[in-house]
């Protein structure tokens, strides 16, 4: 099998009830003719999309004299939970996912002819639909950002058992759910969760979820992990055969870069420094905080997946406040038991801010052979030529974060998407 042959369904099965209420499995693996599954990093929400061509001899629970067609035939309405187990050659594992992982949110394109009928199933995480139908109602008291994100996926979702990674953080925090649904109250605690391992100055959790399961992680965390795949860029036509011997695996397909450090958004979101005005109304008064992030904050006080700083030439103007926060001080709403982390409640949140965004400085799409072993929150080592030379760029080479990803195979081919981001620039051994 080549790098990029299509991928095996072993399992592609829709579970539906029938109109007793049956439970019944019907078998589609030989009927999908495209897929495509997206995972992102910021989302915690699982998508993915079949297109699917099948005639009206679809076989039910395994039963030969039971076969019908899958659109007016089962009927297919949507709600049905979907069960997956794709494999490649390229990967170890598989993409497995579990009929309580996704289910069908709509049916497009529907269309027959004779005994012939084709359609586009989109699915969707099943959380989607826990997330909106519950509301946090009680006040969430005296944890850490983590073991109330612990508590909302036990009591509010019930997914405590999709699980995956959820990294400790520090500083205990009552929060005021107020009727938000728990996404929301999740996506709040992230944004002024402070991993446990950090260095210093630096606060941000991301909460996603994987094939592999629910994480909440620090980006300071992700960062620190262990490259799971290497891929380079050949100034070269594709063949199995390659003179300089690289696995074709690990080839980079394409590639597209998106963002390279554009300074005027930069200093648009603050990265750099940014002043914060609060109003408190305990006390009646107006507090203003400058943060400031220069070369040397990421150099000395942070981690990074490069080898250089943000941007040592950066002076004067780069570094004055460059976005005025005004706001009121969240006193009752969300208050840290360590009032020391009270104080800093602002910087906290500017910190966040900084994080996030200049994890974003360099922004790559790639398509590389499918490897259904990636997920998003992997890092990978990219070496990248200079242009017309088959020598490694030092400078945007290197280890990046995977932020993006969608697995696609049809019946020519089969590749995994990826975009990958970074802080900083530079080939960190």
């Amino acid at each position: 099998m080549a790098a990029l042959d299509s991928a095996n369904y072993s399992k592609f099965n829709i579970i539906t009830k029938n109109d007793r209420g049956i439970e019944q499995s019907i078998d589609i693996s030989s009927s999908v003719v495209e897929f495509r599954y997206y995972e992102d990093l910021y989302s915690p929400i699982l998508t993915a999309t079949a297109t699917i061509m099948a005639t009206g001899n679809v076989q039910i629970d395994k039963n030969g004299s039971n076969r019908t067609t899958l659109i007016s035939g089962v009927p297919l309405k949507g709600g049905e939970d979907i069960e997956i187990l794709m494999t490649h050659e390229n990967s170890i594992g598989g993409l497995e996912l579990q009929s309580a992982r996704l289910f069908i949110n709509r049916i497009s394109n529907i269309s027959s002819n004779n005994n012939r009928e084709s359609f586009t199933l989109h699915m969707i995480s099943k959380s989607a639909v826990t997330d909106n139908v519950n509301r946090v109602e009680k006040v969430l008291r005296n944890k850490t950002a983590t073991g109330h994100v612990l508590d909302i996926l036990d009591k509010n979702l019930d997914i405590i058992s999709n699980i995956n990674n959820v990294e400790p953080s520090v500083g205990n925090i009552t929060y005021k759910g107020n009727g938000k649904k728990p996404f929301t109250v999740i996506f709040s605690l992230a944004s002024k969760a402070i991993p446990e391992s950090t260095v210093s100055n630096s606060a941000g959790f991301v909460f996603y979820e994987t094939q592999n399961g629910i994480n909440f992680r620090s980006i300071d965390g992700l960062i620190k992990e262990e490259i799971v795949a290497n891929y380079r860029e050949i100034n070269a036509i594709l063949s199995t055969y390659d003179p300089k011997g690289t696995d074709p695996k690990e080839k980079i397909l394409a590639k597209n870069v998106i963002e390279n450090n554009d300074l005027l958004e930069n200093l648009q979101f603050g990265v750099f420094s940014s002043k914060r005005t609060f109003f408190d109304p305990y006390t009646g008064s107006i507090a203003e905080i400058n943060l400031d992030y220069g070369p040397e904050d990421y150099r000395d006080k942070m981690d990074n997946l490069g080898n250089s700083t943000v941007n040592s030439t950066l002076d004067g103007d780069f570094l004055k406040p460059s976005r005025n926060f005004v706001g009121v001080v969240k006193r009752g709403s969300i208050d840290y038991t360590d009032k020391s982390l009270e104080e800093q409640l602002e910087n906290i949140i500017s910190q966040t801010t900084m994080r996030y965004n200049t994890i974003l400085n360099q922004v790559i799409n790639i398509i590389v052979p499918m490897n259904l072993d990636l997920t998003v929150g992997n890092l990978i080592l990219c070496d990248f030529p200079k242009t017309g030379s088959s020598e490694i760029d030092a400078e945007i080479s290197g280890k990046y974060l995977i932020k993006e990803l969608c697995h696609y195979s049809s019946a020519e081919s089969a590749y995994t998407s990826l975009q990958i981001v970074r802080d900083t620039y530079g080939r960190k051994q």
